[in-house]
């Protein structure tokens, strides 16, 4: 089965301006309708174009093709096997040892020119794996265009890539996590296996906090020493000699460095700010649990889960909104009035109901699940 061009050279939208396609170029297609006239208007490459086809096909129906030429005429040829209608990526790798400036090796992935349309020189992408094919390519999703790459294995579920150019080929430098050089089964095994209580059963020493003479830079303190940036730490010549993995390196206290390595990894997985907990010295206060989720904005939302031994459970979300913060305070017991004496500069404080839903958000195994790779449809 055929699509043929109703102008002499190639597709035309209904303005006469004419899509740009490669010879050899695979693509996806939609029918939008049979008109009038018998000719067919169809999407390529988000652009509604006429055509004529060899049969008839409904309204709506997709398919794949590969771009033929015949004499002048452009042509479409359909593709029966699904696994065989994407375009496949040339992988060239970049100079031994080249990595980008966080650390990711990088690779070159060539394609044909056209292949992401709206992909510009310069662009910072998003690819996402869909799924492993029968051959062992992976077929990746970049900004809503399929193609076909080989990638080995994978831990996460998705790259990120950088447009270096578009003509003659378009050129992607695609950068791998350092996460990836790890075993992938190891590292779900070992995410499988993080547990926060027992996190915070063997770490404290350094990193526990006084909530009676509490500060902002208290908690970061506290944050920065829980062991989450130790090796950070190292390459940068910080000073480790307070952080919670130093110590268990130090102490060869085995359970708190795997509890450690593992919160680590979650938060290499999550990739959205910062998961990480907060050891306290009060007797009448348990150990907390945070979360620091960023947005699209420029600014994020930080959860806190911990126990009073008066109030019960408490969850507390502050929101950040521009130069103000939205701080909502959740608790068993109602602590409204008392909450009403308090100012805070540039927040509003709210009181409600403790709710156990709540704590789904520090559910990171199953976030962590969504993130890592293996887990494609085959089907």
């Amino acid at each position: 089965m055929k699509i043929f061009s109703s102008g002499q050279f190639g597709f035309t939208d209904q303005s006469g301006k004419l899509l740009e396609l490669m010879e050899g170029e695979k693509l996806g297609g939609s029918v939008v309708r049979r008109m009038n006239n018998g000719m067919y208007l169809i999407n390529l490459k988000g652009r509604q174009v006429t055509a004529q086809l060899d049969t008839e096909l409904g309204d709506s129906t997709r398919f794949r093709a590969q771009v033929v030429r015949n004499g002048s005429q452009v042509e479409l040829k359909i593709i029966r096997n699904f696994e065989d209608g994407f375009n496949s990526a040339v992988v060239k790798n970049t100079s031994p040892g080249v990595q980008t400036q966080d650390g990711a090796d990088a690779v070159i992935f060539r394609l044909l020119k056209g292949t992401i349309p709206s992909a510009k020189e310069g662009d910072s992408l998003n690819l996402n794996i869909v799924r492993t094919m029968g051959d062992g390519l992976k077929l990746l999703d970049a900004a809503g265009y399929l193609f076909k790459a080989d990638i080995g294995q994978t831990v996460l579920n998705s790259l990120k890539a950088l447009v270096l150019k578009t003509e003659p080929f378009l050129e992607l430098m695609v950068m791998k996590n350092p996460l990836e050089s790890l075993d992938p089964l190891m590292v779900k095994t070992e995410v499988g296996k993080f547990d926060f209580t027992a996190l915070l059963k063997s770490t404290g020493k350094f990193s526990n906090i006084n909530l009676l003479n509490l500060s902002a830079d208290d908690i970061k303190a506290a944050l920065k020493e829980s062991g989450v940036f130790f090796e950070h730490k190292l390459a940068g010549g910080e000073k480790v000699t307070g952080d919670e993995k130093f110590r268990a390196y130090t102490e060869r206290d085995v359970p708190a460095r795997e509890a450690i390595t593992r919160l680590q990894l979650v938060n290499v997985l999550m990739a959205d700010g910062l998961v990480s907990y907060l050891k306290t010295q009060n007797e009448d206060v348990s150990d907390a649990l945070v979360r620091y989720k960023k947005d699209d904005k420029g600014g994020g939302i930080m959860y806190i889960s911990l126990e009073f031994s008066k109030i019960g459970r408490t969850f507390i979300t502050i929101r950040q909104i521009k130069d103000m913060f939205d701080i909502l305070v959740k608790s068993e017991a109602d602590i409204s009035e008392m909450l009403k004496g308090i100012e805070v500069e540039n927040a509003l404080i709210r009181w409600k109901k403790y709710e156990p839903d709540d704590e789904s958000v520090f559910e990171v195994k199953k976030d962590t699940a969504q993130q890592l790779g293996g887990f494609d449809a085959t089907a």
